[in-house]
């Protein structure tokens, strides 16, 4: 092939990892400082990182599930679900594991014995949930208070938050296929990939949720314990 041949033919489009936002990882670093931070009692507000960090994964996972349904006029759940589990799966199995061996060693132990069977029973308890990525609701069917989940008689009660990431993970997508289904069903087949007419059916969407939400903790506030809603 010539070279004048080659210069006429269209260049191939450059993938760009539009997912991937450098400055948004010092965010969420920022997020857990805090967190770490209001933990030991030095940051009174640090807890708001949690929801920051939440606020900083729903926007990234959203806008790469939406520029795969304006692209392809699907998602593939599991395609997505596939990469969410390589991602969290190997580090929480591994933590899991090490961590009920060593508290089991900790208990039976005859050098050591700093772990009593109250610890080793709920470890084993919450583990199960934690595996099925529902410890949160575990905790909350025990009627157990925030503060109270945390010390030596209940070791995973902080992976609450990853019970909820999975869970949106789960759901989120979900949602997303039902509403551009909608949007093609109502307006036409045209606007299923439209990514104007999809962008704000989900910030329709999110401030649906966000009030219900905000209502439904102001129906069900405790003021004897907060933590609670």
């Amino acid at each position: 092939m010539t070279h004048q041949a080659r210069a006429q033919l269209p260049s191939r489009p450059t993938e760009k990892n539009h997912s991937y936002i450098p400055s948004l990882d010092g965010l969420r670093g920022l997020a857990i400082a805090g967190v770490l931070l209001f933990h030991t009692g030095r940051l009174s507000g640090g807890f708001l990182g949690v929801d920051l960090f939440f606020v900083l994964s729903g926007f990234l996972i959203t806008g790469m599930l939406l520029r795969e349904i304006t692209t392809n006029g699907s998602l593939s759940l599991a395609r997505f679900w596939a990469r969410r589990l390589r991602r969290l799966f190997p580090a929480l199995a591994a933590m899991l594991a090490v961590t009920t061996l060593a508290t089991w060693w900790l208990q039976h132990s005859t050098a050591v014995r700093t772990a009593s069977a109250e610890l080793v029973r709920t470890t084993l308890s919450d583990g199960l949930w934690v595996q099925l990525h529902l410890v949160n609701w575990h905790l909350l069917a025990q009627d157990a208070s925030y503060w109270e989940t945390f010390g030596q008689s209940r070791l995973f009660a902080h992976l609450w938050s990853i019970a909820v990431e999975e869970q949106f993970y789960i759901l989120w997508p979900l949602l997303l296929m039902v509403l551009a289904a909608s949007l093609s069903t109502v307006l036409g087949p045209r606007y299923r990939g439209n990514a104007m007419s999809l962008g704000g059916a989900v910030i329709i969407l999110c401030a649906a949720l966000a009030a219900t939400s905000q209502l439904l903790m102001v129906l069900l506030l405790d003021s004897t314990d907060p933590t609670r809603v």
